[in-house]
């Protein structure tokens, strides 16, 4: 409710009416000039009330967010159609028999690639001698979908 109502007070604003209302002035109808100075003035009167009113408005709704927390960046590559491989991410679980082996013990498919680990908090880049742990979030790029099966069996999660 918090968020439909911090819409309907922003709205849309902008340059759709003030086009709309340059069509009066170009078919000639007459006072679209007053009509078109009136839209302008609404348009730019409503940006600055509500535009300047948002962040107060969202914080008594408590939808704003901490200027303190931590950016995100989203991993997603688009890849062309020419490009056959694809990203997928593999979660390690707890009592996996892969946990306390090396990412060379997995005996992964040669088509698949470790790219990223993310342990807890930290990102860690791998390397053959890298020791697995449970809860581990692996994302592997890999050329063959049917490799998704294999990766799974390798880790013991199959």
């Amino acid at each position: 409710f918090n968020e439909k109502l911090l819409l309907s007070w922003v709205g849309l604003r902008g340059a759709v009416p003030i086009v709309f209302a340059t069509y009066p002035m170009i078919y000639g109808i007459s006072k679209a000039d007053m009509f078109f100075n009136l839209v302008f003035f609404i348009v730019l009167t409503s940006v600055l009330v509500q535009g300047t009113t948002i962040s107060i408005f969202a914080k008594k709704l408590n939808l704003n967010e901490d200027d303190n927390s931590k950016i995100r960046y989203p991993l997603d590559i688009e890849l062309s159609d020419e490009v056959k491989s694809e990203l997928i991410e593999i979660t390690v679980p707890e009592n996996c028999s892969a946990v306390g082996k090396s990412i060379l013990e997995l005996n992964m498919p040669l088509t698949a690639l470790i790219v990223l680990i993310k342990r807890k908090n930290n990102f860690i880049t791998p390397r053959g001698s890298t020791v697995l742990e449970g809860g581990d979030k692996m994302v592997i790029m890999t050329d063959n979908k049917n490799d998704v099966y294999f990766i799974n069996s390798c880790l013991g999660i199959i």
